[in-house]
């Protein structure tokens, strides 16, 4: 809580006001809620325990620099709630039974395989093993010993490197992984302050592995990982040996707890902007003229087991690219209109990706705009070359996506070195966001929280 502050006629015409800091009378105050305090100072009065007085003739002032802070705190609690009580304890659950089943999937399914199906159940051990080390904490070792090397060692350079800064040399390196060279960025697998917890640190390891791990449907190799996540997760508990299938699929608490954490993550920040094993399914169903589940599974285990046909295959991935399945649908368009008129890192965004995540990969307005304004993304076209800019600032989304574009712009003008490079991009930037502002869908937690600052920047303009 502030002092009172003198009068002032461009605040009020009362002699009386009080301002009041919201964070500082949060924590004195030890309301429940940013509202709770809100409705005690307004309806405060003498037998009231607070650590500061109102007599009836004073006014309250509550800036917007209050609310701003309060709904920060807000939409925090929101998000800790959910991940703490559904989310953690879920995806523990949920990957310990997938990394049991898919033990039980390589000892019974391994041999007599053609080399591709081999691979794949490598590659899907060496996966859920990551997955399962990450959120227990504790090194669980793959099925297979030739994956235990690469195991062991992503595991420690994600316990030794993500803390290690912000040198180039130590925060990131290529790792060869399921056939591909993936760039790993270590800096991705710190939490931040809202993960003290030691068990959520591991459970934000596991969520941003999964969101950065794709599989691309162009990729053969790739399929057959989809095709056995998909055998795991709907049927995983069968003795695949027997493929004995009484249970109905309602039966299925592995199946309901994917559900359940795709369910909690679009609450949280909104819809999946690639392909996820729900909707893989469904492709399936539709592609194979089945709407039973089990009938389905019959098929799949066919395909991949008993009778593994190249070109049944082939048409099954060929019909995935012609359904555009795992397309971006809004990342990829932004990429393409910010590439007529301005280079970026994505020079030549020809060829679509089509890729799928087994928890599915979200678009963030934010997160896209600061992705796009640093590291070499940005073309300075009358020199031709690239420009090196290490940090985004807030000034970027304050430019293209707050409104606040005159005072950001200025601001830009005297702070930004860069700015004369970045001026044309940053407009370029803001029609296309403004655009796809327009289509989002607005049933997030994340969405109601960035809508709520946008509406409480427009009175700085």
């Amino acid at each position: 809580m502030s002092e009172p502050m003198e009068n002032s006629s461009n605040l009020t015409n009362n002699n009386n006001c009080c301002e009041f800091v919201c964070n500082e009378c949060y924590s004195n105050v030890m309301c429940g809620s940013f509202g709770e305090m809100y409705y005690r100072l307004l309806n405060s009065d003498e037998e009231e325990n607070l650590v500061f007085n109102i007599s009836d003739n004073k006014n309250i002032c509550i800036t917007v620099d209050s609310i701003l802070h309060a709904w920060h705190y807000s939409y925090k609690s929101f998000l800790e709630s959910i991940e703490v009580d559904i989310l953690y304890p879920t995806c523990k659950h949920f990957f310990h039974h997938l990394y049991e089943y898919k033990n039980n999937l390589c000892s019974d399914m391994f041999h007599n395989q053609p080399e591709i199906i081999q691979q794949g159940l490598i590659d899907i051990d060496l996966y859920l093993s990551i997955t399962y080390s990450l959120i227990t904490n504790k090194l669980y070792l793959p099925y297979f010993h030739s994956n235990e090397h690469d195991c062991k060692y992503f595991l420690q350079l994600i316990y030794k490197r993500c803390f290690s800064g912000s040198d180039t040399n130590t925060s990131c390196c290529l790792f060869k992984m399921f056939g591909d060279k993936r760039f790993i960025e270590f800096s991705q697998y710190r939490p931040n302050w809202s993960y003290v917890r030691e068990y959520m640190n591991s459970y934000f390891k596991l969520i941003n592995f999964c969101a950065t791990t794709y599989l691309d449907l162009k990729n053969k190799r790739h399929i057959i990982m989809i095709l056995l996540f998909w055998l795991l997760i709907y049927f995983g508990e069968i003795d695949f040996k027997t493929c004995n299938i009484d249970n109905n699929l309602r039966d299925n608490p592995i199946f309901e707890e994917y559900f359940k954490i795709n369910k909690c993550l679009s609450l949280m920040v909104g819809e999946d902007d690639s392909l996820n094993l729900i909707q893989f399914n469904e492709f399936l169903k539709e592609y194979f003229n089945l709407s039973n589940e089990i009938e389905l599974f019959k098929v799949i285990f066919k395909l991949l087991f008993n009778n593994f046909d190249e070109n049944t295959f082939e048409n099954l991935q060929n019909k995935m690219i012609e359904k555009k399945l795992g397309l971006q649908r809004i990342a990829t368009p932004l990429l393409h209109d910010l590439n007529k008129d301005i280079m970026t890192i994505e020079e030549n965004v020809e060829e679509n990706e089509y890729l799928c995540f087994l928890i599915g990969k979200k678009f963030t307005i934010d997160g896209f705009i600061f992705n796009q304004m640093t590291f070499d993304r940005i073309m300075d076209i009358e020199m031709n070359k690239k420009i090196y800019r290490v940090l985004p600032t807030s000034l970027d989304l304050g430019y293209t996506l707050f409104n606040n574009t005159k005072i950001s712009y200025d601001l830009l003008k005297q702070t930004d070195p860069l700015f004369e490079c970045l001026k044309t991009f940053l407009e370029n930037l803001k029609l296309q966001i403004d655009d796809v502002k327009k289509v989002i869908k607005k049933n997030s937690i994340y969405q109601y929280w960035l809508d709520t600052i946008i509406s409480l920047s427009n009175c700085l303009n």
